[in-house]
């Protein structure tokens, strides 16, 4: 497996309603990556995904910090829990 970086540009398009096309293109990235690669996230990125999706997106700033701690606690996910729209698997698991 390789190891992923997620950039601001591709975390935040996850979260674009306005352009539903690039936010399924970039959520069905996020969860190939997910599945097949281990994903990486920046301190720096999580921050920069704070910010741009509160000003540009208008996301309210507590679903923001949601969002950001889902990555910051990822080892928490559990198979079949869906955070955003997005379903975990586990593809080890049977």
């Amino acid at each position: 497996m390789a190891e992923i970086f997620l950039d601001t540009s591709v975390s935040l398009d996850t979260l674009d309603t306005y352009d539903q096309e690039k936010q399924s293109r970039a959520r069905n990235t996020v969860r190939r990556v997910a599945e097949q690669d281990t994903p990486v996230i920046s301190t720096q990125i999580l921050q920069e995904l704070y910010m741009a999706s509160t000003s540009k997106l208008g996301v309210e700033a507590l679903l923001a910090k949601s969002i950001i701690h889902s990555f910051e606690n990822s080892e928490d996910l559990n198979p079949g829990q869906i955070i955003r729209g997005v379903r975990i698997e586990n593809p080890l698991q049977s």
